[in-house]
């Protein structure tokens, strides 16, 4: 029997945010990050032992071990992360409600009191900008150690359940259409998602966009 993979939202995930306008300077990490490159460590069928997920937003402290983590996932080399506390960092130095419209990152909590723990699990989401309640799926992570349990199914159902509960209608996610990145593609495949769209050449010459979308409301009458 494949595992059960439990998700808990806890902390008033909803009220988390950060600024959508955040240079970045690093081109090639910056491809790598809005190309949703998490979902490379996501590519097994549920298997093996329960997992449990208790998820949380990002605070201050998260970001050495969120770059730990995308690191151990294959995401980036440790040269490449620092990026990652222009993009994340707005949301540890500004606490704070921010409403239901605002980007959200969501990390595991292991539950130790006793130390830092490193995270198995990292979810970056945010809303499209000039669009009708569109959000883009950017990255998505679980440690190597954890994979092979659903654990990144339960994550992606996790935030759609969460924006449908905000009443966003639509979740994209870009990717790469090199064959490195065929596991994250067969990944949203397995997870019901529709491929909408393939843009040659769009990341570089030669790495073509594909686009997934998934509806989280009915069309309207």
């Amino acid at each position: 029997m494949p595992g059960t993979t439990l998700v808990t939202i806890t902390d008033h995930v909803i009220d988390s945010g950060f600024s959508t306008a955040t240079p970045v300077s690093d081109l090639r990490a910056a491809r790598g990050f809005w190309r949703a490159v998490a979902g490379t460590a996501l590519p097994h069928q549920p298997r093996g032992p329960t997992l449990t997920a208790v998820l949380r937003p990002l605070r201050d402290g998260d970001l050495p071990a969120v770059r730990d983590l995308v690191v151990a996932a294959g995401m980036f080399t440790a040269e490449e992360t620092p990026f990652l506390d222009d993009v994340l960092g707005p949301l540890t130095r500004t606490p704070g409600p921010k409403g239901v419209d605002g980007p959200t990152c969501l990390v595991d909590d292991p539950g130790d009191p006793s130390g830092p723990v490193p995270l198995t699990a990292v979810v970056y989401y945010r809303p499209e900008e000039a669009t009708d309640r569109v959000w883009d799926l950017t990255m998505i992570a679980v440690h190597p150690t954890e994979q092979g349990r659903g654990s990144g199914l339960a994550l992606v159902r996790q935030v759609e359940a969460d924006l449908s509960g905000r009443g966003a209608r639509l979740l994209a996610v870009r990717t790469s259409g090199t064959g490195q990145y065929a596991s994250t593609r067969a990944f949203y495949d397995r997870c019901g998602y529709d491929r909408v769209a393939h843009v040659p050449d769009w990341w570089t010459e030669g790495d073509d966009l594909v686009l997934f979308t998934r509806r989280l409301a009915p069309r309207d009458e």
